[in-house]
């Protein structure tokens, strides 16, 4: 119920391109994060078993982590040059990165207190994984 009514506040809050725009941006946040996870895990798990190998690894995912950070920092100059041409125009004007970034971080209060209120055993649990 909650994430229709969210849904639907989302879709009142400007126009279809300005989504797919916001959810793009966060979505290469995200992969950025995880392909440098692999190099986290690895140091934090040596021996950990590895069922699947990255080829050319360390290379190929410092080569993904650079052209992402590389196309998160090119978003954020074409949505600030946007932005200042829409205000220059008289148009409405929106920043999609940081947009995009604002919704993703209202998530986190919600995240930390359900996380407070889970039991202190299921949580060392999950950190030994």
């Amino acid at each position: 119920m909650v994430q229709g009514i969210w849904s639907t506040l989302l879709l009142l809050s400007g126009t279809f391109d300005t989504l797919t725009d916001t959810l793009i941006f966060v979505s290469w946040v995200f992969y950025s994060v995880g392909a440098y996870g692999v190099f986290v895990l690895r140091r934090k798990h040596p021996d950990a078993p590895r069922p699947y190998k990255v080829p050319g690894y360390p290379y190929v995912p410092w080569i993904f982590i650079i052209f992402a950070v590389l196309y998160l920092i090119f978003t954020v100059y074409n949505d600030i040059v946007g932005y200042q041409g829409a205000i220059a125009a008289g148009k409405p004007a929106l920043i999609n990165s940081a947009f995009g970034t604002v919704l993703t971080l209202i998530g986190a209060p919600i995240y930390f207190f359900y996380r407070a209120r889970q039991p202190k055993q299921n949580r060392e649990d999950e950190r030994r994984r």
